[in-house]
């Protein structure tokens, strides 16, 4: 269990980079990383996990936050109406801003190509580099190649940086 809490600014500090600012309004980091230490915890204590190195312990700690991430930003895009989710944001409750916000997220995704748009799905379904490559097919470095280009397109053309 020091293991846990030895890693566990880590895990917050990807909870919040995997959160975004989307979900953030939704769910709270701390709250997700002790959700990750009630899957985790009581596999540790009875022994059913075995690892080589204490490192290998965190990056199943970072597989189980990805997955939570993504169930919950299926249950958050769900609940919204369209298919634009909701931008949430300190000026939210302002209608003419979220109109706003909405109009520059369809402007950016309008300038996607559809492998394009596919990436960003992916990515928003909490799936890291290697397993999108793996569900696309092709080869982890070029789709990490194609995503830091598409990374950059999107961030030229305005969108926030939690792709």
């Amino acid at each position: 269990m020091d293991l846990l809490q030895r890693y566990e600014p880590r895990l917050r500090t990807a909870a919040r980079v995997l959160l975004g600012p989307l979900l953030r309004p939704h769910l709270d980091t701390i709250d997700l990383v002790q959700s990750v230490h009630r899957v985790l915890v009581p596999g540790l204590r009875a022994g059913d996990y075995h690892f080589a190195d204490p490192d290998q312990v965190v990056a199943l700690a970072l597989t189980v936050l990805r997955r939570k991430v993504a169930a919950n930003w299926r249950k958050v895009k769900s609940e919204q109406p369209g298919d634009v989710p909701e931008l949430a944001s300190p000026g939210a409750s302002d209608p003419a801003l979220t109109a706003q916000l909405r109009d520059g997220l369809e402007q950016v995704l309008s300038h996607l190509t559809e492998a394009e748009r596919q990436l960003v799905e992916l990515r928003l379904d909490g799936l890291a580099p290697a397993d999108m490559a793996a569900h696309l097919g092709c080869d982890a470095h070029v789709l990490r190649s194609r995503l830091s280009k598409l990374r950059q397109k999107l961030y030229d053309a305005g969108a926030p940086e939690w792709f």
